[in-house]
């Protein structure tokens, strides 16, 4: 018999908070290019206005340090001012009657997120936030098998939930972990917003 899920790690920025990088970039060519490298190069330089010079050189943008700064300005305002859907946090709320919910994200300092939380009335339906100051690793996979380790569970009975392939999916399938990928392309499950999951769909996995 198939062994059910019992928890569930959910992906921060991107898939229980969703952020709008689209209209952040809106006008900058390469815009699906820039917004992914930004992602990855800001849990190295921990600076988005580092970051966006460096994707500036990357893709040959050319941008002045006038379009520098209103592209971080705008990057930090939808990071800061965004809350969890209405849909998504009834969605939470079901699934925490069910699983151990537990955050997984690459922020440096994970006070933020618990800040964020804090606001929408969510943070006691996760059992824990989980961040490079615990597992001392930036790598998706390494911080994945730190959670197989202190939960000692097997990762058939985990489901992972992430907007990204490279760091939510792809390691997440490499240690025998479910995805439930938040795109447009294939999973075991792939919805485009956290809202559109059903109870029922995770019930299957």
């Amino acid at each position: 018999m198939e062994e059910k899920s019992q928890i569930i790690i959910f992906d921060y920025d991107g898939t229980i908070i969703k952020r709008d990088l689209n209209r952040v970039f809106n006008n900058i060519n390469h815009k699906r290019e820039v917004i992914i490298f930004v992602q990855q190069d800001i849990s190295k330089t921990k600076d988005i206005k580092k970051s966006i010079e460096n994707a500036s050189r990357k893709f040959n943008l050319n941008l002045s340090q006038e379009e520098i700064e209103k592209y971080s300005k705008d990057y930090i305002k939808e990071h800061t001012e965004k809350k969890i859907e209405k849909e998504v946090l009834e969605l939470l709320k079901k699934l925490s009657q069910r699983y151990i919910l537990l955050i997984l994200t690459n922020r440096s300092n994970k006070s933020r997120v618990k800040r964020e939380l804090e606001k929408s009335n969510s943070l006691n339906l996760f059992k824990e936030i989980i961040s490079p100051e615990d597992t001392g690793f930036y790598t998706k996979k390494e911080n994945f098998l730190y959670i197989l380790k202190k939960y000692n569970i097997p990762a058939s009975k985990i489901i992972s939930i992430g907007n990204s392939y490279s760091e939510d999916i792809k390691p997440s399938k490499e240690l025998g972990i479910k995805t439930v990928w938040i795109t447009e392309y294939l999973s075991d499950l792939s919805i485009k917003s956290l809202s559109e999951l059903n109870e029922k769909d995770l019930s299957k996995l």
